[in-house]
């Protein structure tokens, strides 16, 4: 089967890619309202999402648009206020991360319809959601827009990250080591659809 993307409208063309990309992570992107606002932060899920850089340390998150008038809050609050913090969700967090993809009026506050908890995060203005295995620190880098709608890649540089203490272990050289299965990421597939991590591999790389 060949899907020609040229003949598809850009949302069965999202369905392909987001079916086919898989599986992704998930940027749980909690970030400031304006000061005017009901409530303080704004939390959502972005499964476009990857590290792009070591050097300095950098994430990706891809924005769409709200509505034809108006950009995703997460995008309009992070390129204003120039921060963030992107969590990193666990399966027992499903519910929750789905919660928060819901669409509300601006400044409205997704944390208290999924029942979350936020806690300090040491050493950076932002807090972070209670209960996620890990979390980034970031302040923002830039912006690229891309195609005609847009869609906005925010890239953030990693200042700081948290990581449960209960997920870490070390490797046979004994440096810290994130155990993969004990965080238990959640993952995004197409449609509805997430995922577990199943099973770990190891196959070192050639020298």
């Amino acid at each position: 089967m060949i899907v020609d993307f040229s003949d598809l409208s850009s949302a069965r063309v999202y369905q392909w890619m987001t079916q086919s990309v898989i599986p992704r992570p998930i940027a749980w992107v909690l970030s400031v309202n304006a000061k005017d606002a009901q409530d303080p932060f704004n939390l959502a899920p972005f499964s476009y999402f990857t590290a792009v850089s070591s050097a300095p340390p950098t994430v990706i998150f891809s924005a769409g648009r709200k509505s034809e008038e108006a950009f995703k809050d997460s995008y309009v609050n992070v390129s204003e206020r120039r921060s963030c913090v992107i969590n990193i969700a666990s399966v027992a967090q499903m519910a929750a991360v789905t919660e928060t993809s819901r669409t509300l009026p601006y400044g409205e506050s997704e944390l208290g319809r999924a029942g979350l908890e936020l806690t300090d995060f040491d050493g950076f203005h932002l807090p972070r959601v209670k209960g996620s295995p890990i979390a980034f620190a970031c302040e923002y880098l830039q912006t690229i827009e891309v195609g005609t709608s847009p869609q906005m890649l925010v890239l953030c540089e990693v200042k700081r990250m948290f990581v449960d203490d209960a997920v870490m272990t070390e490797d046979a050289k004994g440096r810290p080591l994130i155990d993969a299965l004990k965080a238990d990421p959640l993952c995004r597939l197409g449609g509805g659809q997430y995922a577990s991590l199943a099973e770990v591999f190891t196959l070192p790389r050639p020298e």
